[in-house]
């Protein structure tokens, strides 16, 4: 069993890392519309409906950082609809999976704490498909 450490799972929106994120969440879903009848007998029907996708991050505000708060800020505030992400597993070696498609910035938040270190985080949710591929060189 191969397990990866999640320090190399990065995530990246437009080719860049985002910046000194310490956790990011990747959410698949698959949407169950309810086909209950009279005659499904009392018991709850579904079928399969449409698919979906969203990131949620958090991470530690760095302004000298590469896409940091203030990047994702001016997506938000530019409204820029052709963002791309990409959740991958960037080790060096290559090899690892790597989960891709095109986003909006749904949300964003900055959290300044008393004593402890500014934070920041945001969900990124998905206009399309999400492709799974594999990193050629990482």
């Amino acid at each position: 069993m191969a397990v990866i450490n999640g320090t190399t799972m990065l995530l990246l929106v437009d080719g860049t890392t985002v910046g000194c994120t310490r956790s990011a969440t990747l959410n698949i879903n698959n949407d169950a519309p309810d086909s209950s009848c009279k005659s499904s007998s009392g018991w709850a029907s579904h079928i399969l409906g449409q698919r979906s996708w969203d990131v949620s991050f958090d991470g530690l505000y760095d302004p000298s950082g590469a896409f940091n708060f203030e990047a994702l800020f001016d997506e938000i505030y530019e409204r820029d609809e052709t963002l791309i992400m990409e959740f991958a597993q960037v080790d060096g070696t290559g090899g690892g999976e790597v989960y891709r498609g095109n986003c909006l910035i749904t949300s964003l938040s900055m959290t300044a704490d008393m004593e402890q270190p500014v934070t920041y985080s945001g969900t990124l949710t998905g206009t399309g498909e999400l492709y799974k591929s594999t990193v050629a060189t990482s």
